[in-house]
């Protein structure tokens, strides 16, 4: 047994005897066990994946389900002292609601019946059920026992039927493809699995009414259960509550009477928040203490999703104010940070202000930021168009200017940072003498006329002899220069030396290309050039040389066609028409019809293909030796 309770709110005391608090606190654990129920079986019919498979399996998973539930008030009993109660007794003798799963099954089983079965079938099924109704039906599901077995063993008649039941229909109608299909949409129905559920949290429910019969009677305990008349008056007194407008006084006075008489009723608390709101949810702990804090966050909910809802936006400004009145909303009527129309309109809000308040990837504070930012952005892009990377002094100029610009939300300093790596860049640039960069310009500017001097006395003897690039090389040898490496130079002259004669020889070839004389020119390198690597050098030097030559000459002999190729392609033209016609007879006579106009554009481009029949040739020669790709 609960003791006496008091809560208060906004001045007010909801007195609760001690019989309505001890039938409160069974009654929230007895909900709790249903909705344990209600998850149990939604898997178990999830499992089912078909409706033949459900109708054989509902009636004993429910039992188990609603006998579980039985147990646990059995146990209950049983550490009070009574050893001699168990499931069966206790429902045989305590148990009194009408067993709403049977009845919820037994439509659930016509509507498969109606399916599976022929008109005939269905009314010798009806017959069946309703002679042997006392056999199967006694007590329903979840009774104990020799109960239990009775039941079980008639829903096995149900099913098997010796002739009459339904799995024997089957072979007749419920393996068509329409049968099929109705059973499937009779699984999916959601009524169907909602109207089992429904029947098995009354019958749980039910449970409790035997507990507390069971409670009073051997334990002497009393409970103020919930009835239908008290639920009804209650009802009535909220509903004018709603109607009419009333006092504080008289509205406390009123809503306290119907609170005496049926303290589950949730528009008690839900009229109590509209009225004075809740900051300190004071409301939660007697609306969950008699099963109504659903209701009343429900109604919190809705007073948010009505701003939320009604809300238009025509600006950010617009939203913003939306948001502050729901979060004032939340504060007042106790809805907390969790709400889940504050969360949303908290992310429709991010989101607008990351849109609108967004710039070159940047999110400013505000919109006003945002086009501030725009602006600045355009006078640095601005100043930056002046900028010459070929000019030191401008560049200065403008990285001046880009530093004494004003800006106020816009990061120029990646402005900056440019020009100055382009400052830099030229600095280095002009540090720079072959490859070589210099600590400063003046070693740079002494570091070029050393290069200068070198290569104007290499330049004497481009056209050398052998004894002539050695004397050079020997010169620079015995010069000392301050900044400019040697090497590299003699390196060049080395290469001059190792490729004296190939030069010497590309310049004959070189001649005899530029007077047209191919065949002389590859006659000579076969003759005179005996080194295949020396070959190889020639040939790759001809690639570049008359591909630039010949430009024209290589254009037309790709348009040139030899009359051998001409017949190739008109035969491949023919055998794809052919191979086509197999499925669009039309492909052939598209095929002789290309071929009619290819014999046509031969004869008519006769002349002009003869002409390019030289240029073919000629390509086709020095491709043939390598001279060309």
């Amino acid at each position: 047994m609960e003791s006496a309770k008091r809560f208060y709110y906004h001045g007010l005391k909801f007195d609760v005897s001690a019989e309505v608090a001890s039938y409160a606190v069974e009654l929230k654990a007895n909900i709790e066990l249903q909705l344990q129920a209600e998850n149990e079986f939604r898997k178990r019919y999830n499992q089912y994946g078909s409706m033949d498979t459900a109708i054989s399996k509902i009636p004993a998973d429910l039992e188990d389900i609603f006998l579980e539930v039985v147990q646990t008030y059995v146990d209950r009993i049983v550490d009070r002292g009574f050893y001699e109660v168990n499931a069966e007794s206790f429902l045989r003798d305590y148990y009194t609601e009408e067993d709403q799963v049977q009845d919820a099954f037994s439509k659930i089983e016509d509507a498969y019946s109606e399916i599976i079965m022929t008109q005939e079938q269905q009314k010798e099924w009806r017959k069946y059920k309703t002679a042997n109704r006392g056999r199967w039906q006694g007590g329903g599901f979840g009774i104990g026992g020799a109960i239990k077995g009775a039941a079980m063993a008639g829903t096995a008649n149900m099913i098997s039927g010796a002739g009459h039941g339904i799995a024997n229909a089957i072979g007749n109608m419920g393996s068509s493809i329409a049968a099929s299909s109705k059973k499937s949409q009779l699984y999916k129905d959601k009524n169907t699995l909602s109207s089992l559920i429904d029947a098995l949290r009354w019958d749980i429910f039910g449970i409790l009414e035997a507990y507390v019969d069971f409670a009073e009677k051997r334990l002497g305990e009393r409970y103020k259960k919930r009835y239908t008349s008290e639920v009804d008056q209650a009802s009535n007194i909220m509903e004018n509550v709603g109607r009419r407008h009333m006092g504080d006084d008289e509205f406390n006075q009123v809503v306290l009477k119907a609170f005496m008489i049926d303290p589950y009723n949730g528009e008690i608390y839900v009229s109590l928040l509209e009225r004075y709101g809740d900051e300190e949810k004071a409301l939660d702990p007697v609306a969950d203490f008699f099963t109504s804090l659903g209701i009343l966050k429900n109604a919190r909910e809705k007073k948010l999703r009505e701003i939320y809802e009604n809300a238009k936006f025509q600006s950010l400004d617009d939203m913003k104010e939306t948001l502050d009145k729901i979060r004032e909303c939340a504060h007042t009527y106790g809805a907390g940070e969790d709400s889940p129309t504050l969360k949303a309109m908290e992310e429709d809000y991010a989101e607008a202000h990351k849109k609108y308040c967004t710039f070159d990837g940047v999110e400013y504070a505000t919109v006003e930021d945002a086009e501030t930012a725009k602006t600045e952005k355009e006078k640095l892009d601005h100043l930056m168009e002046k900028m010459d990377p070929n000019d030191e002094a401008n560049m200065q100029a403008v990285k001046s200017q880009l530093e004494s610009e004003p800006v106020s939300v816009y990061d120029k300093a990646p402005y900056i940072h440019k020009i100055s790596e382009n400052i830099a860049d030229f600095d280095r640039k002009q540090r720079t003498v072959q490859n070589v960069e210099y600590k400063t310009r003046d070693e740079a500017n002494c570091a070029k006329q050393e290069a200068a001097q070198i290569e104007a006395y290499i330049k004497q003897f481009e056209d050398g002899t052998p004894d002539q690039i050695r004397a050079c090389m020997d010169a620079l040898k015995k010069v000392h220069y301050n900044y400019i490496d040697i090497n590299p130079y003699l390196a060049t002259l080395q290469k001059m030396l190792d490729e004296y004669d190939i030069n010497v020889e590309w310049k004959k070839i070189a001649v005899m290309f530029n007077n047209r004389q191919f065949d002389e020119a590859i006659a000579y390198v076969d003759q005179n050039i005996q080194n295949q690597d020396d070959k190889n050098k020639i040939k790759e030097r001809s690639k570049e040389f008359l591909k630039e030559l010949l430009k024209q000459e290589i254009v037309d002999a790709g348009q040139y066609m030899d009359f051998p190729n001409f017949i190739v392609g008109c035969a491949f033209v023919l055998g794809i028409g052919y191979f086509i016609s197999r499925w669009f007879s039309i492909a052939w006579k598209i095929a002789i019809g290309l071929e009619v106009l290819f014999i046509i554009s031969w004869f008519m481009n006769l002349k002009t293909n003869a002409a390019k029949k030289g240029s073919y040739e000629l390509i086709k020669k020095l491709r043939k030796n390598g001279y060309l790709d």
